[in-house]
């Protein structure tokens, strides 16, 4: 197969089997699912699905110019319904965990979904990543979702509107934009998209060969079922320093680590504002495959990112078989999740993402795919 790229040049190319759209129709009470596919043209392309607006595949060249798949993901909607996972979602209405699944604000308790033990994550039992998003745009290069988040939904007050863009860009980036507005009453949100990458590919098993560097001076403590406390520590001379590039596998075995699921504060002097008028962003972090020679870096508008591998490598994902027929273990695909202060309603030292009605907030992500 000859692939266009934006050089002109015309190369061939082995190119990953795409994900077939039939297969992703369907309905999710009276919403109308499907599979909808975004190209730059150039050797990036990625299927994305309004079940949770997750991504399910990202197709992308290697050093050598193969084309290959560097997400997990799953083969149909009936299995993507069936795996109860968050591989490619998009989270909230708040990611991370919200101690004792309690939300103390303004003067009210409001007892939210407890889905992780006693805990609140990711917005609950039934949260953003359960969901059917309405389409509102769909071009070549991008697809526009809309939600509305109701009144007590998963235990949250108020009235949330969410637009959600997706867009490929000839500079080979995935951009991930959301803008949101409070309809009635003062609320409370977090969002992060939850994709698990794979530079080596989709199906080649353990992603600890991969080389990560988070552009963080402070993760936060969390205590023994993973839940912020509100206190910052300084990453130098911890194993949650990663700011030098080399294999996670050494850097867990240096330190005797299971892995990772740690919130990072990342340090504002990576900033750099994308275009005019847009929000800035920051350089979260950079991840290294060199058996393909990909790399991705992630930037986005939040103050936080979640680094997650799974702590358990013997642990399925999810609950369902992934595109390639078999069950994805921890450890496989690594999430790089930017978002707010985790369980910042429930810390007072932390900044709260406040939303006040009739005002829209912005953010983004950037997910972008280079070689070396």
């Amino acid at each position: 197969m000859v692939l266009e790229f934006s050089n002109q040049e015309k190369v061939k190319k082995e190119v990953m089997k795409p994900l077939d759209p039939a297969l992703f129709q369907g309905r999710i009470g009276t919403q109308a699912m499907d599979l909808f596919v975004l190209s730059n043209g150039g050797g990036l392309q990625v299927a994305v699905t309004n079940y949770g607006a997750r991504i399910l595949q990202v197709l992308t060249p290697d050093r050598s110019g193969h084309i290959g798949d560097v997400v997990l993901g799953y083969a149909s909607l009936e299995e993507t319904v069936a795996a109860r996972s968050s591989v490619g979602a998009f989270i909230g209405r708040y990611a991370g965990r919200i101690g004792n699944a309690q939300l103390n604000f303004r003067g009210q308790h409001y007892p939210l979904s407890a889905n992780d033990g006693p805990h609140c994550l990711h917005g609950g039992l039934d949260g953003l990543r359960f969901k059917a998003f309405q389409v509102a745009t769909l071009e070549s290069d991008r697809l526009v979702l809309a939600y509305r988040f109701e009144n007590g939904e998963m235990g949250f007050p108020g009235v949330l509107d969410l637009r959600l863009e997706y867009r490929v860009t000839q500079q080979q980036a995935l951009e991930i934009a959301y803008h949101v507005c409070a309809i009635d009453q003062p609320c409370v949100a977090s969002f992060t998209s939850h994709a698990y990458f794979n530079l080596n590919g989709a199906d080649s098993g353990t992603a600890l060969d991969h080389e990560v560097i988070v552009h963080a001076d402070h993760y936060m403590e969390v205590d023994a079922r993973l839940v912020a406390t509100g206190r910052l520590i300084p990453t130098l001379n911890t194993a949650y320093h990663l700011k030098q590039r080399k294999p996670l596998s050494k850097h867990l075995s240096s330190f005797d680590l299971r892995g990772f699921d740690d919130c990072y504060l990342i340090n504002p002097t990576q900033g750099v504002h994308a275009r005019p008028g847009d929000v800035t962003l920051m350089r979260c972090a950079e991840v290294f495959a060199p058996r393909t020679g990909r790399s991705m870096e992630v930037w986005s508008s939040e103050p936080a990112l979640q680094f997650y591998t799974g702590l358990n490598p013997s642990a399925h994902i999810g609950h369902g078989q992934g595109k390639s027929g078999r069950f994805y273990q921890q450890q496989e695909g690594l999430c790089f999740e930017p978002q707010a202060y985790p369980n910042a309603p429930n810390c007072p030292a932390f900044p709260l993402p406040l939303y006040e009605p009739g005002v829209v907030r912005s953010g983004k992500t950037v997910y972008l795919f280079k070689t070396f």
